[in-house]
């Protein structure tokens, strides 16, 4: 890849932005990036693997996959280029990726293995202070979508569990789980939450399939 357009694809990540032209140029003659295509259907990671490095999808669209631990439900969501894969399995206890992402589309990606990224968090202030901000940024966003959200009904119960299981906090998300498992998750009773995501469909906020909750956009059910 030409370096101008490199950097191009450098800096719509947010560990790069920020940095001088003359740094990037500088990081493209040192540092070793690694690239690949997949096509449609094709895994790009599993869940369980080793961490070995940075994946940023430079374009098209994944499909991620997130189990719950006992296996009885799992969240499918598609999500966008660009986009950085589970920066925060990196480092840390679980250094293990904790869900699969296939190639939705036609996907190209960038790899940055451990040894590189510690050279450039070493090297370079400013992509030090961007790699602290992703992981802070996640905590919050995390923590804002614990606590931030009314917890009084049934529906907002149901938004909370909708919202802390993705990936993104928006777009669009389909939940493979029986009614019997949610109402347990949720100490409440199978019909009143059937009757609730009945509700949300009529409003068009929900699809509901046997064993599944499709939401066209996560974001509505905020509004």
């Amino acid at each position: 890849m030409p370096s101008f357009q490199l950097i191009d694809k450098l800096l719509e990540c947010s560990l790069f932005q920020g940095m001088s032209k003359s740094d990037l140029h500088e990081i493209i003659g040192q540092t070793k990036f690694d690239f690949a295509k997949y096509e449609e259907g094709k895994t790009i990671v599993k869940a369980g693997e080793n961490v070995e490095g940075l994946i940023f999808l430079l374009n098209g669209t994944v499909e991620a996959t997130t189990e719950s631990v006992n296996h009885t439900y799992r969240v499918i969501e598609n999500i966008n280029a660009p986009y950085l894969i589970q920066p925060q399995r990196l480092f840390g206890l679980r250094q293990q990726y904790y869900s699969s992402f296939r190639a939705h589309t036609q996907c190209n990606v960038m790899m940055l293995n451990k040894r590189e990224v510690m050279k450039l968090i070493e090297a370079y202030e400013v992509f030090r202070i961007n790699f602290i901000n992703l992981y802070a940024t996640g905590i919050q966003h995390l923590e804002d979508r614990l606590w931030g959200m009314p917890n009084t009904s049934l529906r907002s119960h149901l938004i909370r569990f909708f919202a802390t299981h993705a990936l993104r906090p928006a777009g669009e998300k389909t939940i493979k789980i029986k009614m019997t498992t949610l109402a347990e998750i949720l100490n409440d009773s199978r019909l009143d939450i059937s009757k609730e995501l009945n509700a949300m469909q009529a409003e068009g906020l929900v699809e509901l399939s046997r064993g599944a909750i499709h939401i066209p956009a996560l974001e509505a059910l905020f509004v």
